[in-house]
């Protein structure tokens, strides 16, 4: 038995059910997807997963504000959207590197993936002691930019990963105790033409500790504790992190800061710590469809 995010419950917030129980709401599949998802059915713990790949806008400009139609390859909770914010997006449809050659390009703008209503934050969002980001990037900076955040601007800093340079990151989640500072690890340039990248964090609440992957290789890894023993949650008693509604923003922090220069192909979240061995996994099945056959040396 082990303890995922339910129904969020007067006390703790948490519920026990069997490992093999994924949370209840519908998560359809897409017909043609199978090769491509290496867990076959509902994977347990899944929030959202997304891919340029399944959007529906036509090629061209996506102004501020505007509304990533399709992408979702399950059923997201809480009537998911993605939307574009702080600036705008192109929809590209001939990437000569992503899948089936689209994409989304960053035009000075980034994207939040937002639920619906305070209830669906706190499900999903604010309750998980642990959690993994994932998104498949092709980043062209050079300095300081965001490629997963949750940072509203007014001191909550739920989670906040930036890309330095291609030897470093930085992560802050002062809101919740889980650190913050410089991450160093070895150089994750592609040798290939393609310079798509599989980027994860993952933070397990119960150990304390932060993994950061890149191509499916652990990149960097820390310990910070546990926070309380709340983890992501934060440090209230029922464990709902401050009601709060911030979106999940990619490419970008969320106060429009940071943006990133760059691409993003695909994404995912999960209410729970992701092991090195799933990590990989979703590296081979996904690393043909960005035209990366290579394996970086960060072992």
């Amino acid at each position: 038995m082990s303890g995922i995010v339910g129904s969020i419950g007067a006390k703790s917030g948490i519920v026990t059910v069997p490992d093999n129980q994924p949370l209840g709401f519908s998560r359809a599949r897409h017909s043609g997807d199978s090769l491509y998802d290496p867990w076959k059915h509902n994977p347990k713990d899944l929030i959202v997963y997304w891919k340029a790949d399944h959007v529906t806008n036509s090629a061209g400009n996506l102004a501020s504000d505007s509304i990533v139609t399709g992408g979702f390859v399950y059923d997201a909770p809480g009537s998911t959207v993605l939307r574009v914010k702080h600036g705008a997006a192109t929809m590209v449809t001939n990437d000569d590197y992503a899948y089936n050659g689209k994409c989304l390009t960053m035009n000075g703008g980034m994207l939040w993936v937002e639920l619906n209503g305070v209830a669906n934050y706190n499900k999903y969002i604010n309750s998980p002691r642990d959690f993994t980001t994932m998104a498949w990037i092709d980043w062209d900076g050079s300095s300081r930019q965001g490629w997963c955040s949750r940072y509203n601007g007014a001191g909550v800093a739920h989670w906040n990963h930036m890309l330095d340079s291609r030897t470093q990151m930085h992560h802050n989640a002062s809101g919740v105790s889980l650190g913050s500072g410089d991450k160093t690890g070895a150089n994750f340039s592609s040798s290939q033409p393609s310079d798509w990248n599989m980027f994860v964090c993952t933070y397990n609440g119960r150990t304390g500790h932060w993994r950061r992957f890149i191509d499916g290789y652990v990149w960097h890894a820390e310990h910070v504790g546990t926070a309380g023993g709340n983890g992501h949650r934060g440090n209230s008693a029922d464990g709902v992190y401050n009601d709060n509604t911030t979106a999940v923003a990619f490419c970008g922090r969320n106060d429009g800061n940071e943006k990133m220069s760059g691409k993003i192909a695909e994404f995912s979240l999960w209410a729970r710590a992701l092991t090195q061995q799933e990590v990989k996994t979703w590296w081979d099945a996904s690393k043909g469809k960005h035209t990366r056959t290579d394996q970086l040396d960060i072992n």
